[in-house]
Order: structure tokens, then C-alpha cells, then sequence
């Protein structure tokens, strides 16, 4: 009864004529006692699992937050208050924690010449916990990790971009626990977009621009036009920007990775 009580059907009775005649009462009582461990075991972790959720106290907010990520689960975001202690002021910075956990790239020096050396040995349980938990967020559908893994996978191999994802992981909770935000995730278009000409364009100019265009924005006097042709240099937000002025023709003018559409006819127009 203990053997076939989850079965039904013809399963049973396949099972009952395979062991017809060669299960006898030795071998039923090793099956109780292998059932009465498996019991215990379940019953031991239910009381740990008790314990630490009561042990958790006051890091149920940064619990919650942990659980916003794409693959932490309730285990890895305890494994991880547990390991890390929930407090991020003890690192300075995220390298600091991600280097601490052992999930940052370390570099070999000798001689002036740097060489690549693998990553530090840093905390195992914890740096075990990231990886299994990137490789949980890469089979994510429609998540920023899931399309960094398969970015990084396809050039460096699955174990490079697991540590790579699991690096991110833990840069990404450092912010989140310092600033007491959940996890907003970026999508999985986000490596498209950046790539985006308008986007690029749109990002580099914005703060710059609406400040150009604010009429209380403090910027530095506009030096009047020379004729036809010359070039003046402007100081607009800590930026220089070169500034033409072509009769009758609208020209762009990059610099620095910035792309400025230059005035026709009005100076504080562009």
C-alpha cells in the first residue's frame, strides 16, 4: 500500500506482477525505513525553513526587493541577506561587493604588463548562489539578463556569461538595497535600442538641450557672430560646442560624441 498508493491503472498492476514473488518482508522494511528518513528530511527542512523566515526579522523589505529580480527566489534572496548581511554600507561601491563576492574580473600584473587572470576566489557560497541564479534569470523570457546571457554566450560560452550575468545581478542589488527600490527591468530590447541612431542622439543631447532652451537656465554669454563662415566657441553646460553660422544653410557640428544642429538665422535657436 505504501509502494503503489500514488499509483492507478495499469501501472499497479505492471508493478505488482514485477515484484511477484521477489519482495518479501526484508525488503519491506528497508522501505519503511528509507520513507521514514525521506520523512524526516522533509520535516527538518520545514523547520529550518521556519527558522529562517523567522530569523529574517527585519529584512523583509530587503527580501522583497531581492524578489523583484528575475531568478531570486525566495532561497537565493535569503542565501543572499545571509551571506551579505543586507547591509550595503559596508561597500563603498558596487565593485567593492562584486569583487567581494568573487564575481568581478581580477587581473594578473607582472612587470608592468597586465594579463587577464579569471575571476577572484571571493565568498563561494555566495558567488554559487549568483550563478545559479543567473542561469535561472537567462532562461527568463523577455528580461534584460536573459538577452545580455545570450549576447555574451554566443561569443565567450555559457560558464563567461553566467559569471558575467551573475556580475550584473549583484551590481544591480547593491543599487537596489542602498536606495530601497524594486527591480525595474529593462527589457529585452534594451542592447537594440541602445544601438538606435535616434535614441543615441535623443539621450546624448537631453539634458544639455532642455537647458539650452529653459529661458532661467544660467549659461555663459552667447559671443556675438563673426561673418559668413567663422567659427566662435560657445560654454553651454560645462560643454564646448562649436557653433557656425553658414548663410542661408543649417550645418552639424559633432563633438564629443555629441551632435549639435547649428543655427540658421536666430543665435538661441537650433
Amino acid at each position: 500500500m505504501i509502494l503503489f498508493g500514488a499509483l492507478t491503472g495499469s501501472t499497479i498492476s505492471q508493478l505488482g506482477a514485477a515484484l511477484a514473488g521477489t519482495f518479501d518482508d526484508h525488503h519491506a522494511l528497508l522501505c519503511r525505513q528509507i520513507i521514514a528518513h525521506i520523512d524526516f528530511c522533509d520535516l527538518t527542512i520545514t523547520e529550518l525553513t521556519q527558522e529562517i523566515i523567522e530569523g529574517l526579522g527585519d529584512f523583509g523589505p530587503a527580501n522583497a526587493i531581492l524578489c523583484s529580480i528575475p531568478g531570486v527566489s525566495d532561497t537565493t534572496a535569503q542565501a543572499i541577506i545571509a551571506e551579505t548581511g543586507g547591509d550595503m554600507s559596508r561597500f563603498p561601491t558596487s565593485g567593492h561587493l562584486c569583487a567581494w563576492a568573487g564575481v568581478a574580473p581580477a587581473s594578473y600584473e607582472s612587470a608592468g604588463k597586465r594579463r587577464p587572470a579569471g575571476t577572484r576566489h571571493g565568498a563561494p557560497w555566495l558567488r554559487r548562489t549568483l550563478i545559479e541564479a543567473a542561469r535561472a534569470a537567462a532562461r527568463s523570457r523577455g528580461t534584460y539578463y536573459s538577452a545580455q546571457y545570450a549576447r555574451i554566450a554566443k561569443r565567450r560560452g555559457p560558464n563567461r556569461a553566467a559569471v558575467a550575468v551573475a556580475h550584473s545581478m549583484l551590481d544591480t542589488i547593491w543599487h537596489l538595497l542602498t536606495n530601497g527600490t524594486l527591480y525595474v527591468d529593462p527589457g529585452a530590447d534594451y542592447f537594440d535600442r541602445r544601438r538606435d541612431p535616434a535614441i543615441q542622439a535623443e539621450s546624448h543631447r537631453g539634458p544639455w538641450f532642455r537647458s539650452y532652451h529653459d529661458p532661467g537656465a544660467h549659461l555663459a554669454p552667447t559671443p556675438s557672430l563673426t561673418p559668413s563662415g567663422a567659427r566662435t566657441l560657445m560654454v553651454l553646460r560645462g560643454v564646448w560646442v562649436k557653433v557656425a553660422k553658414e548663410s542661408g544653410s543649417t550645418t552639424k557640428t559633432s563633438h564629443h560624441h555629441l551632435t549639435i544642429a547649428e543655427p540658421t538665422s536666430k543665435p538661441n535657436q537650433l
